[in-house]
């Protein structure tokens, strides 16, 4: 009897660590997933061709890094931005964080992290209603109507939308569209 209680135990105990490294590992790999975006992001907003309409005069390019939970990975993510862009396409730019899927006066909006549906839904139709693109590490958020995300195989690739491209009316060179994946 003892024998199965401390087989049990361990068998808990193991079942115990495995989840909490899975769970780990998928919080590593979806960190990581951002810190790439944040190097793709300032280039998906660069190649919107209608990008100077979005700037009001004398104004800079204001981003919005969008967060569900997480502010400190929001911010870090904001400081990161900060230091590593100071305009994009000759604007400069004002990056702001925000817990509130809120498109006025932005230019583009990227999302830092798994948002639920309520919040995506409403990131994603205020964006198509302004006709800015929104942003996501996530890949499956694509099909789920985010503008573009990355697309990690071999090696990264700008990954867009394109029912919400249309629906945004956002015009993207055909360079770059050429070149990436496309979600119909």
């Amino acid at each position: 009897m003892p024998r199965k209680s401390i087989a049990f135990f361990i068998f808990a105990v193991i079942i115990f660590i495995a989840r909490f490294a899975a769970s780990s590992y998928a919080d590593d790999v979806a960190e990581e997933r951002l810190w790439i975006s944040l190097d793709i992001f300032p280039r998906i907003v660069a190649v919107d061709m209608n990008l100077a309409k979005k700037v009001p005069q004398g104004s800079p390019l204001k981003l919005l890094l969008l967060y569900q939970s997480k502010k400190d990975l929001a911010v870090r993510a904001q400081k990161y931005l900060q230091k590593k862009i100071t305009n994009i396409s000759g604007f400069p730019v004002e990056i702001s964080v925000s817990q509130q899927p809120n498109c006025a006066d932005y230019g583009a909006i990227m999302v830092t992290e798994k948002l639920d549906d309520v919040t995506f839904n409403k990131a994603l139709s205020c964006a198509v209603d302004k006709g800015i693109i929104l942003f996501s590490p996530n890949e499956e958020d694509v099909p789920r109507g985010a503008t573009a995300s990355v697309l990690i195989k071999i090696k990264v690739e700008p990954y867009f939308n394109k029912t919400t491209l249309a629906k945004s009316h956002l015009m993207i060179n055909q360079m770059v569209l050429k070149f990436s994946n496309v979600y119909e």
